[in-house]
């Protein structure tokens, strides 16, 4: 055996030993790349901090309690439209420190900065754009394209996301604070290093350790997978996502079409609809002749990814899609629950609600809407917080199931700066 070999296998070993240990230690500083391990009081003063910037952005442009920035045109035969004046487009500084924080409704003067708030009525669909009726278009709120029956057929994407999540960690949505159970949960997905009972055969840990520069709240996760190669992943930050595929890649997706050829007609008729706005909407967002000429494309690159989003272990922090020049159509019964008595959705809890940070308006869709918006820009979920009087379920922890429906055509794997796609 050579000696580059003998190191090797060397190396491996000490690999495998460290994962008979009963605990993880954090590696040391590395030259050139300084990192600092701050314990949880470090961590939620560090998301203060975030959240004190996002705020500061709030106050600068007076929106926490007036709709500043934000007028209704209504046009004859037309989509309503809310225009946004550019002046609140965040700059790629702030982005960047507010990004993965999980904002609460206080502060965020959602009830202004709403639908309801710009007075347009519940079943009044609406654009919003920059600075006029005919600027760059940042969302479209589609109200009621099905009855509260149609949109029933939600629930069976819910239940199937039960069967099959395993929850997913990558990515800048998780929220940004490590925390303990959540890192838990993590560690028992057998396909990665830990399974419930031990370490994983096939994967060698070899350390965990801070993952990214100056104070992070970040844990990266080192180890040698089961062909020998050495991976990193982050470690401790998870959402309850599955992942929909027109053809199943991975073990853990879903692959739609088989779900949809054992579904009933309204679960068909459902995704078959969500499909035709899709592809109908996204032309609105694009270069109209790269649409037109390449719309199979977009068509068949379609995917679906559903998440439960709570308060406590699987948190959607603000982000921002990676770049695409297609939209992404945000459905699902949210904080609704159906009552069977009634025949319509009832609200389950405030907040939960999807918003866009650049101008802060609120796009709160029910189970019968959906919201088509360009995923570039700073969106997140609003904390969610009890009805009045009603006693939340589940030990106390509200959840809310939403589904993203989006096209991986020219979709980079890495996130642009934010504000890439701004005309010019």
């Amino acid at each position: 055996m050579g000696r580059g070999a003998r190191k090797r296998n060397n190396k491996q070993k000490a690999s495998r030993a460290v994962t008979r240990q009963s605990t993880f230690s954090l590696a040391q500083e590395r030259p050139g790349k300084p990192t600092v391990v701050m314990n949880d009081d470090a961590y939620k003063t560090l998301e203060q901090q975030k959240k004190n910037e996002l705020s500061a952005y709030i106050h600068q442009h007076q929106l926490h309690n007036s709709t500043n920035g934000l007028r209704v045109v209504r046009r004859e035969n037309q989509r309503t439209v809310v225009v946004v004046s550019s002046s609140l487009q965040i700059n790629p500084k702030l982005a960047k420190k507010i990004t993965s924080i999980s904002p609460s409704e206080k502060g965020l003067n959602l009830q202004q900065r709403s639908a309801a708030g710009l007075r347009i009525g519940p079943e009044e669909s609406f654009e919003v754009r920059w600075d006029d009726i005919d600027g760059q278009l940042i969302a479209i709120m589609l109200r009621g394209v099905f009855s509260p029956r149609e949109a029933r057929a939600i629930d069976k994407f819910r239940e199937k996301h039960k069967q099959q999540s395993q929850g997913w960690s990558r990515g800048c949505e998780a929220d940004t604070i490590s925390r303990l159970n959540t890192t838990r949960r993590q560690v028992k997905i057998g396909k990665i290093v830990v399974g419930s009972t031990g370490i994983n055969k096939n994967n060698a840990l070899v350390n965990i350790k801070p993952g990214g520069k100056g104070e992070t709240t970040r844990l990266k996760m080192e180890y040698i997978n089961q062909e020998g190669k050495p991976k990193e992943i982050p470690f401790n930050h998870w959402i309850d996502r599955c992942t929909w595929e027109q053809t199943r890649r991975l073990k853990k997706t879903i692959n739609y079409s088989d779900f949809l050829r054992d579904s009933d007609d309204s679960v068909k008729s459902y995704f078959n609809n969500l499909q035709h706005i899709y592809m109908r909407e996204s032309r609105l967002f694009m270069d109209p002749d790269d649409y037109d000429d390449n719309k199979q494309e977009i068509m068949d690159l379609i995917h679906l990814n559903s998440n439960i989003i709570d308060d406590d272990l699987s948190k959607m922090g603000v982000h921002r899609d990676p770049s695409t020049p297609t939209p992404a159509l945000a459905c699902g019964s949210t904080n609704y629950v159906y009552d069977e008595e009634k025949e319509e959705w009832m609200c389950n809890n405030y907040g939960g609600r999807l918003f866009i940070v650049d101008g802060l308006l609120c796009l709160d869709y029910r189970p019968m809407d959906v919201a088509v918006f360009d995923g570039n820009y700073l969106h997140g979920v609003s904390k969610m917080k009890p009805v009045k009087g009603k006693e939340p379920p589940n030990g106390g922890k509200y959840n809310r199931f939403s589904m993203i429906l989006f096209s991986r055509y020219q979709r980079s794997q890495k996130i642009r700066k934010h504000g890439w796609n701004l005309r010019k």
